[in-house]
């Protein structure tokens, strides 16, 4: 199985808009904080 540049494009984009999802839901309960600080740390 190949992988292409736009199968890499594809999960790149997938990978941040799943990281963004979970850094608002962590953002909007404000209870972990050590986790929001990760993922905003990482983006």
């Amino acid at each position: 199985m190949y992988v292409t540049y736009q199968d890499l494009i594809q999960i790149g984009i997938l990978v941040v808009a799943l990281a963004n999802l979970i850094y608002q839901i962590c953002k909007g309960k404000n209870q972990n904080h050590r986790l929001s600080r990760w993922f905003a740390h990482a983006l």
